[in-house]
């Protein structure tokens, strides 16, 4: 009885919310104590609440009682890759390689690599695309309108997709058949970061589409007036082109030779 009492103290001091066990014979931690790890969270609260084995929650004994895997942490593979909603679904417990496979995983057909890659760019499954581009997949694969996988990465600002595309040699100004390049898609959308990843990676920031449109001016056609009530981001990206506009201008000045005129 000393000792139970002791450890009750003990809890309270140091403010972790106890019961007693059904018998009234012990006492368990509530698992609103316990740190769930990377990859899991908290089950929803409960009536009566979720109880640890002791006194203090053991992350290693009360996991499964107490926290819920994320989706976004497991191991799609295969013709599949973590649903959009993955970081908001959640297994019971540990994910089941088998069991939970169809709730975090979205399948595609059985598409030969090329098409997987642009499938994988398109939902941002970075994992995938590491995958495919290890395999030496071609990233120059075209799907509709002449798009490749880096145009689908930059639409929806998959900028870690990007990166992995570019480091599998993705060619950077590589164009649609309306000469739209990744620039141009991703500054139309306002992605800024991927955007930055592109112009670091060495993207013309002036390349121009068969109607003669800069990325700079996309965004600004679509970021509207310039007193325009809501602030779209396309206005701050629009200006980042400009700087690299200008930049790249002086860079190329800089390099052509000197005219007979000018000697």
């Amino acid at each position: 009885m000393l000792t139970q009492t002791l450890v009750r103290l003990l809890a309270i001091a140091s403010g972790v919310r106890c019961l007693s066990d059904a018998a009234g014979t012990g006492i368990q931690a509530v698992c609103d104590n316990i740190t769930c790890p990377d990859g899991f969270a908290l089950k929803a609260s409960s009536t009566p609440p979720r109880l640890c084995l002791d006194s203090i929650c053991d992350v290693g004994v009360d996991l499964e009682t107490c926290c819920d895997q994320l989706c976004s942490s497991f191991n799609c593979s295969g013709n599949s890759a973590p649903k959009l909603n993955s970081s908001d679904t959640r297994c019971i417990g540990s994910c089941d390689p088998f069991i939970d496979r169809k709730a975090c995983c979205i399948y595609f057909a059985a598409l030969h690599e090329g098409q997987q890659l642009l499938r994988s760019a398109m939902a941002g499954a970075a994992q995938q695309v590491d995958r495919l581009v290890a395999m030496n997949v071609d990233p120059s694969e075209r799907g509709g309108s002449g798009s490749t996988a880096l145009h689908y990465g930059a639409l929806h600002g998959h900028t870690e997709s990007v990166g992995r595309l570019l480091d599998g040699r993705a060619a950077v100004d590589s164009a649609d058949e309306r000469g739209w390049t990744a620039l141009h898609v991703a500054a139309g959308r306002g992605h800024m970061q991927t955007v930055e990843l592109l112009l670091a990676r060495k993207a013309t920031p002036d390349a121009r589409t068969t109607d003669g449109l800069t990325a700079r001016d996309i965004a600004l056609e679509v970021a509207g007036p310039v007193h325009s009530v809501r602030v779209r981001p396309q206005a701050a990206v629009a200006v980042l082109l400009a700087r690299h506009e200008r930049a790249y201008t002086d860079a190329m000045a800089a390099a052509r030779p000197a005219s007979s005129a000018e000697l």
